[in-house]
Parts: structure tokens; C-alpha cells; sequence
């Protein structure tokens, strides 16, 4: 029983691997935006996408550690996502630098009616700071449990990987909010 349950755990990761990474091709030209699917989900028929420069309103990239999101909202108001693995090696940090260069160039031409937003992400909008001063109030109290308790908490990793957690999204406010100005 045990072998069977451990070669199911091994088969699942595997399977998980496998079967849910997608290949798309981005391209951006004269044009607009161009979604070319190369390899789908199972199960999965979705269309290629183009988006025309004239169409896109705003959009938003939200850096993360394991899955970075990319966002472009139209001006009809319909939503193009991407959900990229941080840790897949391609090109997609080159894509994400071409288009923000295509739209500062772009926002440049004279039609300030064709202006292309890039929208605030969650750690340059108000719910980051508001979820980072949240965050240093815990610090603050973790913190003066463990100093000032007389009765010391038995878990201190839990506590640890807590902390650090929140001193990493701490951070990350930090940097995109100076980056940003």
C-alpha cells in the first residue's frame, strides 16, 4: 500500500508537469499584439488573439515569485491575461521590455487619445501599503511576543517562516513603490 500510494504522489507530479504548461508566441509589429497558441492545455481549443494598439486601454504586469501576470485591458473593456512561470526559462522578460518600449513610443505620437496606461499593480496601489502597515503591525507584535512572553512560543520556525514571509512582501512595496516614482 505504501509503494502504491508513494508511485501515485511521483505520477501526479509528473502528470501535474506535464499537462499544465501551455506555448504561446507573442508578437508585437506595426500593428498590435499577436497571441499565438504553439501548445495548448489537454482539453483545450482556444483561438489566437490580436489586439490592436488603437484598442488597448491600460496594462499591468505583477511580478511575483513563482508566476508573474500580465495584463492588457481593452478600451471595449475585455481583459487579455498571461500567467508566466518565474522559474521557466524563455523570453518573456524580453517581451514584457518590447512592449512597455513599443508604448512609450506609441504614447509619444501626437494622439493623446490612443495613450496607453500602465495600471498599478498590488504593490505601487494603496491595498500594498495597506497590506504592508498590516504586515509590520504583526512583525511588531511576533516580535514582542517572542522578547517580552513569559511564556515562549514553542513553535519558533513557524513563527520564523512567518515573519520572513512578511518581510519579503514588505519589501517588494518598498522597491516597486520607489521604482515608480
Amino acid at each position: 500500500f505504501m509503494s502504491l500510494s508513494f508511485a501515485a504522489i511521483i505520477a501526479g507530479l509528473f502528470l501535474t508537469r506535464y499537462t499544465s504548461v501551455a506555448e504561446i508566441e507573442m508578437i508585437i509589429d506595426d500593428d498590435g499584439v499577436k497571441k499565438r497558441w504553439l501548445k495548448q492545455f489537454p482539453f483545450q481549443k482556444k483561438s489566437n488573439i490580436k489586439i490592436d494598439w488603437e484598442e488597448i486601454q491600460e496594462y499591468n504586469f505583477e511580478p511575483d515569485r513563482q508566476f508573474d501576470k500580465f495584463y492588457i485591458i481593452s478600451k471595449k473593456g475585455s481583459e487579455f491575461k498571461l500567467t508566466h512561470n518565474s522559474y521557466h526559462e524563455d523570453d518573456f522578460r524580453k517581451f514584457l521590455r518590447d512592449f512597455e518600449s513599443r508604448v512609450k513610443r506609441n504614447n509619444s505620437d501626437s494622439n493623446p487619445e490612443n495613450d496607453i496606461f500602465k495600471s498599478k499593480n498590488i504593490y505601487e496601489g494603496k491595498t500594498g501599503l495597506v497590506l504592508a502597515g498590516f504586515g509590520i503591525l504583526v512583525l511588531l507584535l511576533f516580535s514582542s511576543v517572542i522578547i517580552f512572553s513569559d511564556n515562549k512560543p514553542r513553535n519558533f520556525a513557524g513563527i520564523g517562516v512567518v515573519m520572513i514571509a512578511i518581510i519579503y512582501y514588505i519589501h517588494q512595496v518598498y522597491l516597486h513603490r520607489n521604482k515608480s516614482k
